[in-house]
């Protein structure tokens, strides 16, 4: 459980917002991470995902409309300010 924690943790001190939820499937119970990016850090995303969850199931979905939460003008600043300390 603490490999989960450190993963959303350190994905968001890149800068990204983290939804949890938990999904229950055939194998048990599964961790599901929802990421907002912008899609000019999809790359850096997949990077950092990858590296810290070799094995995670990983699908992009294309927001068609989006209201509230976590994505605002300031997102952009906390994601500039994220990767420029790279």
């Amino acid at each position: 459980m603490s490999r989960i924690n450190n993963c959303q943790k350190k994905i968001r001190d890149h800068g990204y917002g983290v939804t949890e939820t938990w999904g229950y499937g055939r194998n048990g119970t599964r961790l599901i991470m929802n990421i907002l990016a912008p899609r000019k850090a999809d790359r850096r995303l997949m990077t950092l995902v990858n590296e810290l969850a070799p094995d995670a199931f990983i699908m992009v979905n294309e927001p068609t409309h989006m209201s509230g939460g976590f994505w605002s003008k300031e997102v952009d600043q906390r994601f500039r300010k994220a990767t420029h300390r790279d």
